[in-house]
């Protein structure tokens, strides 16, 4: 059996596809960077009991102002002044692939397009825990609630 080109191209692809499938299925490691005793929601937000709004940078600032815009989309959706967020590099975690690329990585000019709906999504989940939380502590029903701006 001789093996071309592109034989050998598919059965990399297969080969690999398999690896990445393999990998994908194992155990997902906790969060990283996470403070004790901080409310962390998803892998991007952490807020402290005192008050602090820590939002996990995936990304590399490499001009296209992802230190400015990731927080801003986080923080619109969570009602939170992204200001007022401290900023830290986040570690290698499978919850920060960027779904336009498969991976983590900064380049293409695809880190707010990547990440727009993901850090949406999680700072309206995160607020939404928040108000429910509120609410019970409360005991007050989610009508009534109405979170102040951060």
């Amino acid at each position: 059996m001789s093996l071309s080109r592109r034989n050998f191209l598919i059965g990399s692809g297969v080969l690999g596809g398999g690896l990445i499938i393999g990998f994908g299925l194992s155990a997902t490691p906790p969060f990283p960077n996470v403070l004790a005793d901080s409310f962390q929601p998803n892998a991007w937000l952490q807020i402290t009991e005192d008050g602090r709004v820590i939002f996990q940078l995936h990304k590399v600032e490499m001009g296209q102002g992802v230190m400015t815009a990731l927080p801003t989309i986080l923080g619109e959706e969570l009602d939170f002044d992204p200001g007022r967020m401290e900023i830290q590099l986040s570690g290698i975690h499978p919850a920060f692939m960027d779904p336009v690329n498969y991976n983590q990585m900064t380049g293409g000019s695809t880190s707010v397009r990547g990440s727009w709906d993901s850090l949406r999504e999680a700072g309206a989940t995160a607020r939404s825990l928040l108000i429910s939380a509120a609410a019970q502590r409360w005991g007050s029903a989610l009508s009534f609630v109405k979170p102040t701006t951060g």
